[in-house]
C-alpha cells in the first residue's frame, strides 16, 4: 500500500491559489510509491487562526457535511468565534457572533452547533451561524453527551440534562456516568477533553481486554457509542512497542493489526498518538521515531482492511481531527487540512494568516 507523503508547503497569497500538483511514481520490486501534493488557502474575514476539535455538520444545506471550528482573529483585540468551512476548498462559510470567552465544550448534533461557555449553553444554527438559544445552566457542565433528544448536558454534580435543539430548554434531570465505574446513563462524550481521543466513544474497562488481545499491550478499549463494538488501543507484546489497535464485536475479535503500514520499527515506541471513529472508519495517528514526520492510517472499522496511510512532515502539528462521511480534517498549529476520507488525498488547507 503506498504511503501518501504531504508536501508543508504554505501558501503567501490571501487570494484563493492552487499550489503544485506533484505526482511521482517508483516501481520499486513491483511495489508503488506515489508523492502528492495540493494545497488551497482559504480567504476572507482578515487573519484568523483555527483551533479545537473540526466537527462535522452541514452548513451550506448541499447535504454533504462540512467543518466546524473554533475561530480566534488576529487583530489588535482578538475575540473568539466558531466558524464553518468547506473541507473541499477551505471556503469560510459563516462566523458566529464574537463570544465572551473560549468555549469549555463544542458539539454539533442535527442542525445546530451547541457550545457550553461557561455556565452557559449556546446553540446556533448549522446553516447560518446565527444564535438560536442561550441557556443558563445551573451547574458548570464537565461534558456534552449524545443523547436520543440529540444531546444532553452532563454537569459536575453528575446530573445528566437533556436539551431541546429548538428552544434550548433543558429537560428533568437523571444520573449521567462519565466512567464506566461510575452509576447512571453513560456519557458518549460529543467533545471528549482528550484531543487524541476522538468524539462519540466511551472509554470501558480495558481488564477483560487484556486476555482477549493476544500479542497486545492493551492500555485503552471505547465503547463504539451504544454499540458492542469496541475499539482496543495499545502496543505489541512480547518485543519493541509498536502501536497497536484492535477491534471486537462483544467477546469475538474482528481484527488486531500494527498501525505502521511499513518499517513498524521506525515507529515511535508505545500508544498511538491519536485515534478516532466515524463513517465506518478508524482513523489512527502514530510518530516516526527516525524523522519528523506524523502519519494518519485510515482502516475499515468491521473488516480491518487498510484504506490509505498519508505522512505529514510536521511531527507536532496534530492536535486533533474530525470525519465527515467525505471528509477527514486535522487540526494544528493555528490552521488545519482536510482530507478526502476515500483515499487520503489532500484538498484544502483552512488557515488564515
Amino acid at each position: 500500500m503506498p504511503t501518501i507523503v504531504v508536501s508543508d508547503d504554505h501558501v503567501r497569497n490571501p487570494a484563493p491559489i492552487l499550489v503544485g500538483v506533484a505526482v511521482m511514481a517508483l516501481v520499486v520490486g513491483g511495489g508503488m510509491f506515489a508523492l502528492l501534493s495540493t494545497e488551497t488557502r482559504a480567504s476572507g474575514g482578515g487573519r484568523y487562526s483555527v483551533g479545537g476539535r473540526p466537527l462535522p455538520l452541514d452548513a451550506n444545506g448541499d447535504g454533504v457535511a462540512d467543518i466546524a471550528m473554533q475561530l480566534t482573529t488576529l487583530q489588535d483585540k482578538s475575540t473568539e468565534h466558531l466558524a464553518a468551512f468547506d473541507p473541499a476548498s477551505g471556503k469560510q462559510l459563516w462566523r458566529t457572533d464574537a463570544l465572551a470567552k473560549t468555549p469549555e465544550h463544542v458539539a454539533a448534533v442535527k442542525d445546530r452547533l451547541v457550545a457550553a461557555v461557561g455556565a452557559q449553553l449556546l446553540g446556533f444554527d448549522a446553516r447560518t451561524g446565527q444564535r438560536a438559544f442561550a441557556t443558563a445552566l445551573p451547574e458548570l457542565p464537565d461534558a456534552l453527551c449524545d443523547h436520543q433528544t440529540g444531546l444532553a448536558v452532563l454537569t459536575k454534580d453528575k446530573k445528566l440534562y437533556p436539551v431541546d435543539l429548538g428552544s434550548g430548554a433543558l429537560g428533568a434531570p437523571t444520573a449521567g456516568a462519565r466512567y464506566y465505574q461510575e452509576p447512571g446513563t453513560r456519557c458518549i462524550d460529543l467533545d471528549p477533553p482528550h484531543r487524541s481521543q476522538g468524539p462519540r466513544l466511551f472509554e470501558l474497562n480495558e481488564g477483560p481486554y487484556r486476555e482477549r488481545a493476544k500479542g497486545m499491550q492493551v492500555s485503552d478499549v471505547y465503547a463504539l457509542g451504544d454499540s458492542k463494538q469496541a475499539l482496543v488501543v495499545g502496543t505489541r507484546q512480547p518485543g519493541t512497542r509498536v502501536p497497536m489497535v484492535a477491534m471486537f464485536d462483544g467477546d469475538r475479535q474482528l481484527w488486531m493489526q500494527e498501525v505502521p503500514g511499513s518499517e513498524p520499527l521506525a515507529a515511535k515506541e508505545g500508544d498511538p498518538t491519536a485515534i478516532g471513529f466515524g463513517s465506518g472508519r478508524v482513523l489512527v495517528a502514530y510518530e516516526r521515531s527516525d524523522k519528523e514526520e506524523l502519519h494518519l492510517v485510515c482502516i475499515e472499522a468491521m473488516s480491518g482492511k487498510r484504506a490509505w496511510e498519508v505522512a505529514f512532515p510536521e511531527r507536532a502539528f496534530f492536535t486533533s481531527f474530525g470525519i465527515t462521511d467525505r471528509y477527514v480534517v486535522m487540526s494544528g498549529f493555528g490552521k488545519a487540512r482536510s482530507l478526502a476520507l476515500a483515499d487520503g488525498r489532500q484538498l484544502a488547507v483552512i488557515s488564515g494568516h
